[in-house]
């Protein structure tokens, strides 16, 4: 039936049960009529009977669905408010098996049904009293026809509010309407486990935001969301505009790109705010409570970069290499005897180490890389712009080459961006010269100069020697000719 009626808007079948929707009549008699077509097409016949046409609301699979939302039906909620006081464990998972279809309508559910729920536990024994009995009358009276959720719209805004408690999450998928004001489209909670209650809030706010999602998938992929939180901190850790931070936990960094699969902008809201969220943390389903819909697995493709060099470029570029290619042939035909020239001294010294795959000549397990490659490899073993001791160690896990060390260092002392961004060196401590205690006991001397002729009176080419005192602010000139410091010196001594 789906594969019959696949592709025409508005209608959902589910086995032999057809719902055409539209916004108006003439809409719908087309989309009625479309579906009738490829009915006749397949030769099936529908029964007038049992045909509701123009109807402004409906009953399908269990929920009565009109133009303001998806409400529970007359009959469900009678069979719940009449439902009979239990007599024994069976027949409570029964009563609480037919509440849980309801369960998106009950944002407090838990929180009533509490003591209900932990008599299921195998270790608590059966004893219905007065606690028991309160719960029971409170829960059926939560569901009732005024209970209303909104449908699913393409074009509305969808908001995601999450919280976390000390022992449960919840979440509330809402869409936001044009005046502002927020409806929901169904509700979620779980109790934590052992192993979650010992989370920190950290974590407890942030698996609460992945559970979450994980649950409104369908609504939510492909989509840009608000994703809301009570807890600040995850801003900074979990915000899809913003990079990863460097130092997280496994598991935050598990989560983190999880929801990097999606489209969502994280926005902090006070608790006072999300009182709905808040709600379903304090008061979450147990989590033994099976959930009716299917579970369902979601996996991320991870798209990764191709390599440099594959296996057969190597393999071409080391028969095109004059220095590879006569080693490899020595490495199948044997080695001759020595002397080897310079070139081929590493490759000699390493015969009995060296083997021969594909084309490929190999030291080990470590790829011996042709001239014309090695360019690439260089550039594919700096992306990130490792250092020279950390890019030595990711190449000698893969490839050598003769000289490849020195490669490399040469490699990362040419990179501007390493150069630039690698630390100062310490800077040197100033040399601080003593006080002299009388006038010319230190005196400094420098030189100026040559001048042309035009400078200083036609002094033409001369060295001017300055001498100063460092107690007074007497300096002396003298002209001298350029050449060696002995006659400097001499000038002055004189």
């Amino acid at each position: 039936m789906e594969r019959l009626l696949q592709g025409l808007p508005g209608v959902v079948p589910y086995f032999d049960d057809v719902l055409v929707s539209a916004d108006s009549h003439q809409q719908l008699f087309e989309r009625l009529r479309a579906v009738l077509t490829r009915f006749q097409e397949a030769g099936l016949k529908v029964k007038r009977e049992k045909c509701q046409i123009a109807v402004p609301q409906v009953e399908f699979l269990g929920y009565l669905i009109d133009a303001s939302g998806l409400h529970p039906t007359t009959s469900k909620i009678r069979a719940i408010q009449q439902a009979p006081t239990p007599k024994n464990k069976t027949e409570l998972q029964a009563f609480l098996g037919l509440l849980n279809f309801y369960n998106m309508f009950l944002p407090h559910k838990a929180t009533v049904a509490e003591p209900l729920h932990r008599l299921l536990s195998t270790k608590t024994p059966w004893a219905w009293g007065h606690r028991e009995t309160a719960a029971f009358n409170a829960v059926k009276a939560l569901l009732s026809s005024d209970s209303v959720l909104v449908q699913y719209s393409e074009s509305r805004p969808l908001v995601l509010a999450c919280d976390a408690s000390p022992f449960g999450i919840g979440a509330v998928l809402s869409h936001r309407f044009p005046d502002g004001r927020e409806a929901p489209l169904a509700y979620f909670s779980r109790t934590l486990s052992p192993t979650e209650r010992n989370y920190s809030q950290l974590d407890k706010e942030a698996l609460a935001l992945v559970a979450g999602v994980k649950r409104f998938h369908e609504y939510l992929y492909g989509r840009t969301f608000d994703l809301i939180t009570d807890h600040k901190p995850l801003l900074g850790l979990l915000a899809g505009d913003r990079p990863t931070p460097p130092v997280l936990s496994p598991r935050m960094l598990r989560w983190t790109v999880f929801l990097a699969a999606y489209h969502y902008r994280l926005i902090h809201r006070p608790g006072k705010s999300m009182g709905h969220a808040d709600a379903l943390s304090r008061c979450p389903l147990p989590a033994f409570v099976e959930d009716p819909a299917p579970a369902s697995s979601l996996l991320l493709i991870e798209d990764l970069p191709a390599a440099p060099v594959s296996a057969a470029t190597v393999a071409s570029a080391s028969a095109q290499d004059r220095t590879i290619s006569r080693v490899l042939n020595w490495v199948w035909r044997g080695w001759p005897q020595g002397p080897f020239a310079s070139e081929f001294q590493p490759f000699a010294t390493r015969q009995h180490e060296l083997s021969a795959h594909r084309g490929c000549l190999l030291w080990g397990d470590r790829v011996v890389i042709p001239q014309g490659l090695r360019q690439r490899v260089l550039e594919a073993l700096h992306v990130g712009h490792p250092g020279i001791v950390k890019m030595k160690a990711l190449a000698r896990c893969y490839v050598w080459w003769p000289n490849m060390d020195d490669a490399i260092t040469a490699w990362v002392s040419a990179c501007q961006a390493c150069q630039e961004s690698r630390p100062a060196p310490p800077a040197a401590k100033g040399h601080t010269w003593e006080t002299p205690k009388t006038p010319w006991s230190r005196v400094h001397i420098d030189l100026a100069g040559p001048l042309s002729r035009s400078d200083l009176y036609g002094s033409g080419g001369r060295l001017f020697q300055m001498a100063g005192g460092r107690t007074d602010a007497l300096h002396h000139y003298r002209s001298c000719h350029p050449g060696a410091a002995g006659p400097v010196c001499n000038a002055w001594v004189s």
